[in-house]
C-alpha cells in the first residue's frame, strides 16, 4: 500500500506541474513573441535606413567608385559603393589603408571631389 501512496503522490504532482506549466507558457509566451518582434522591426528599421542612405549617396552626382577624393582633408580614392558601406583607400604614412565608413555616416565627414582640368 505505501508503493500506491507513492505513485499517486507523484502523479498529483506531476499534474500540478503540467498546470503550473501551462499557466505560464500562457503568461511568458506572447511576451516572448512580443519581445522577438520588437527585435526584429527595430533591426528591419536600422536596415532600411542603411538601404535609404546607400541609394541616396549612390544616386549623389559626382562620386563613382574609381575617384579621386579628400576624405577628412586626406587624399582618398573610392574602392565600392556597398549597400550599407562605402570603401575608400586612403595613402598616408602608415602606407595604403582601406578605410570602411557606413552610408549613414558619409554626411559627417568632409568628402570633397578632386576635379582635374583637361586642358
Amino acid at each position: 500500500m505505501l508503493y500506491i501512496r507513492i505513485c499517486q503522490v507523484n502523479i498529483i504532482n506531476s499534474s500540478m506541474l503540467e498546470q503550473t506549466h501551462l499557466q505560464l507558457s500562457q503568461y511568458f509566451g506572447p511576451i516572448i513573441t512580443l519581445g522577438l518582434t520588437t527585435i526584429a522591426l527595430l533591426w528591419f528599421k536600422e536596415y532600411i535606413g542603411d538601404l535609404v542612405a546607400s541609394i541616396r549617396w549612390r544616386m549623389k552626382p559626382g562620386f563613382e567608385p574609381g575617384d579621386d577624393v579628400f576624405l577628412d582633408g586626406e587624399p582618398a580614392k573610392i574602392i565600392k559603393i556597398g549597400i550599407t558601406e562605402t570603401i575608400f583607400e586612403i595613402e598616408n604614412g602608415r602606407g595604403k589603408v582601406w578605410r570602411y565608413i557606413y552610408n549613414k555616416r558619409i554626411p559627417y565627414h568632409k568628402l570633397e571631389k578632386i576635379i582635374v582640368d583637361s586642358e
